[in-house]
Order: C-alpha cells, then structure tokens, then sequence
C-alpha cells in the first residue's frame, strides 16, 4: 500500500474532489481492485457524502456495493444492467476504481471511459490512462479523497429518487409458480434470498451469466467467477476451497451439467470432507451456450450434439457419491430444500431443471457484438 505524499498527488486529489461536488450526475465504476482493498465501507461513506453519486460494480466485482442500495445502479460490462449502462453513458464525472477496464469490465470499450472528467485510481500505474489519474490503493485514495469533501463545501444537489432495482424480484419466486421447468430468474430470486451472505462460485457459461444479471448480492466476496479465462468445470472445486477456506462453512457452486460433467467427481471430495457444499446444477440437457450463442451467429442448428441424447440425472449421481441429492422442478420446493441445506453440514446436490428456452442477454449481446466486427 503507497501512501500519498506526493504534492501532485494531493493536487490531482483536490481536482477530484471539485468534480465530484459540482458534478449534476457522477458516476461511480469499481472494480476488483475496489474489492481486494476491502473499499466498501469507503463507497458507503463516499455517496453518503456525494447524494447524487451513482455505484456501479464491474462484473468481477459484484457485491463490492450492496446491489438493493438506492444507489446503486447494478453490473456495468459483460452480463450487466441497462441502468448502469445508462448512468456511465449520461454521466459528467466518471470516478473509475481499482479495474483494468478490458472487454468485459468496460462493456466492450465503452467510449464514455476514454470521455472528459473521467478520475481512475488504481495501483498499477499502467492502469490509470485517464484524464484525472491518482496511482494508489484504492481504499487509501478514497479515504483521503472522503477527507477533502468532508473539510470543503459541500457537494451540490440532494440524493436523487431511487430507480428501480437494477435486478428486480422475480414475482412468481416465492409462490413457485414455474411449472415443471424453472425459469432463471425465479432461480437466482430465491437464491439471492435465502443464501444473501453465503459466498457462491459460478461456474463459466449460462451459470455466470445468470448469477451476474439475476443474482442479487449486497456483500463483498460473495461471488466469484472464472471471468479472464471463463475455465470450464472451475465452480466446484472452487466452492470447495472457499468452504475449506472458512473454516469448512457453507460455500455454493452453480454449475451447468456440461461443466459438472467436466468435475463433478470433486463432489466426492466435499463428500471425504463433509463439508457443507451446496452444488445447483442447471440441467438443461447440454451445452446451452454454444447451441445458443452459434444459434444467434449463424441459425439454428448449426452446430452437432449440442444438446445430449440421454439427460443426466445429478441427483442420482451425488446420491452414488454420498452426497444429498433433490431432483428441483419448481422455485418454492428448491426454496424449501436450499433452507433445509444451509442447516446440513454435509454436501447437498440439486438438479435444478432449467428452462432452455431463456437465453442470457449476454449471450445475444457478445455474438451481435462480434457479428458487426465481422462485417465491419
């Protein structure tokens, strides 16, 4: 950690601070670097400060900013929400936190990130091409940064009336009304809920796609993802290390049956450990995102053997491996079974049967994203 003593520094700080007490309608961007600094508390006190600052967390980062603030406007970048988009987009000042801002976090190069009165604090100096660069640890800048705004005037405007949630409940979730195939949305509903604090490792594909637009997270290092490499078959062991990691507490994995197919013999670890381990399987009989994302690219069916003959059943399977396991239909019975597993301290499985017809905004968003590069 780099203290600030440098007097362009300070400077570069002041600047920052004027901004944001002018500014009608900023914006704040954090990202993992925001989280490995343990920064939260830092942004609550900063748009306690600033009424009018918006929050917006970079996919990696979800949960860095409690997502049912009234300020906070959900995931900017890959698998986010248009009200984040829409705040980067209109905003005069733009205060960038701890993220490289690739692909993904940027929401494919956005150009209001390369814009005017755009601050970036980051550690790494190669991180920092901004009009308004500060080099630091990000929790140490905000805190030097809350001091200036609290010993000046004080920012303009009063808070502004909160927007929807950027992820809304799902209506149906807590009556179950799903029929025999589980809609997403209703899934991560009741996920969000009854598992608010328990930390969840999603694996690559639909899994991380849905949990960074439908599930809802409003603590730090409650969520993590294979977001640079988008590792196939990571979620399990991962939850695993998580759980092992605190203590043999309760850890999630969500996992699509193709990537489970891939790992799913770890269960049989959690099962030697007797940890905890709640595994959701998104059963939808195959690799959903290539059928879906070649699908959108060059029509239906182009793609062979997307989709498996013979269905596999996890319950079974985890039951073989020592494991609870629940076949999973409709939302109130898994909102049943998830209660009854966050008290059992042994591994539990729940193949949930996923509605293939609901393709992540994603996944139709990237291929259309790549279809205008071809062409262009």
């Amino acid at each position: 950690m780099r203290p600030l003593r440098e007097p362009g520094e300070i400077s570069t700080l002041e600047q920052a601070a004027e901004w944001l007490r002018d500014a009608e309608a900023p914006v704040c961007l954090a990202g993992r670097g925001a989280l490995r600094s343990k920064a939260s508390d830092s942004l609550l006190r900063l748009v306690a400060r600033v009424p009018r600052l918006q929050v917006a967390s970079t996919p990696g980062a979800k949960g860095v900013f409690p997502e049912d603030h009234p300020q906070a406007v959900g995931v900017f970048g890959f698998a986010g929400h248009a009200a984040a988009e829409r705040a980067v987009r209109e905003a005069d000042v733009v205060l960038v936190v701890g993220t490289r801002l690739y692909e993904q976090s940027s929401n494919h190069f956005d150009a209001r990130l390369s814009g005017p009165r755009v601050i970036r604090i980051d550690i790494d100096p190669t991180h920092t091409a901004a009009s308004l660069p500060i080099v630091g640890d990000a929790d140490t800048v905000l805190s030097a940064l809350l001091r200036l705004l609290n010993a000046g005037r004080a920012p303009a405007g009063t808070r502004k009336v909160a927007a929807p949630r950027a992820i809304p409940p799902f209506e149906g979730a807590a009556s179950g009304a799903c029929d025999r195939l589980v809609l997403p949305h209703a899934l991560f509903s009741v996920l969000g809920r009854v598992a608010a604090d328990i930390p969840i490792s999603a694996d690559a594909g639909h899994s991380m796609c849905f949990c960074i637009e439908w599930l809802e997270r409003i603590a730090p290092n409650t969520l993590d993802l294979s977001l640079d490499f988008g590792s196939m078959g990571f979620a399990l062991p991962a939850a695993i290390g998580s759980s092992l990691a605190r203590a043999g507490k309760h850890a999630i994995c969500v996992v699509g049956d193709a990537a489970m197919l891939m790992s799913g013999g770890e269960l049989h670890t959690a099962v030697e450990l007797e940890l905890p381990l709640i595994v959701v399987v998104l059963n939808n009989a195959g690799a959903a995102m290539v059928e879906n994302g070649s699908a959108v690219l060059y029509g239906p069916n182009q793609v062979p053997d997307a989709n498996y003959r013979h269905r596999v059943n996890f319950a079974a399977y985890a039951r073989a491996l020592g494991a609870h396991g629940e076949v999973v239909c409709d939302c109130q019975h898994f909102a049943e079974q998830l209660a009854f597993a966050l008290r059992r301290e042994t591994p539990s499985v729940f193949d949930v049967q996923i509605d293939p017809s609901v393709v992540p905004s994603a996944i139709r968003d990237r291929a259309r994203r790549m279809w205008q590069r071809g062409e262009s």
